[in-house]
């Protein structure tokens, strides 16, 4: 996992220069300076759990952590936020999408994200994401800064399309 490694010092190196000025920009900008070749990543050895998809964390510490999350065909979160982290997302493998809402469960966006691309989700954002196509599981890498705490999970029955 050279790639993480590179990621993961260089993160840490910008957190400690920076203080608490660090943010989703500096972030941004790190994880897209390095490729992340899914093959690094040695899926066909994770476990995989029952239900929509597979979480496993590969690094974690207050400032950052770090997952690869295995989406099964057709597979969706629930609608959630982050707490008080922002994310970037790097698709690794398919195809993910996502949808936004605003603090009223109102539909506020909407995209589709290939491979090898990534896509931000802010402090705090409501989002699910999904992968829609029914043949094949997609594969997401998940940094967040700093590590998730404090998450909340929402009904379904919340939501207004």
């Amino acid at each position: 996992m050279d790639s993480l490694n590179y990621i993961i010092e260089r993160v840490s190196l910008r957190q400690k220069e920076l203080g608490g000025k660090f943010n989703i920009n500096q972030m941004r900008s790190i994880i897209r300076e390095k490729a992340t070749p899914i093959d690094e990543f040695n899926i066909e050895n994770i476990e995989i759990e029952p239900g929509p998809y597979t979480k496993k964390i590969l690094f974690s510490k207050p400032k950052l952590e770090i997952a690869i999350i295995i989406w099964k065909p057709g597979a969706a979160s629930n609608v959630r936020d982050n707490g008080g982290s922002y994310s970037i997302v790097r698709v690794l493998k398919g195809e993910m999408n996502f949808e936004l809402f605003d603090d009223d469960f109102k539909k506020t966006g909407e995209g589709s994200v290939p491979a090898v691309d990534t896509f931000d989700i802010p402090k705090e954002m409501v989002h699910r994401m999904f992968n829609s196509c029914l043949e094949e599981e997609a594969v997401t890498l998940h940094f967040y800064c700093p590590r998730v705490r404090k998450n909340i999970i929402y009904s379904q029955d919340s939501i207004k399309l």
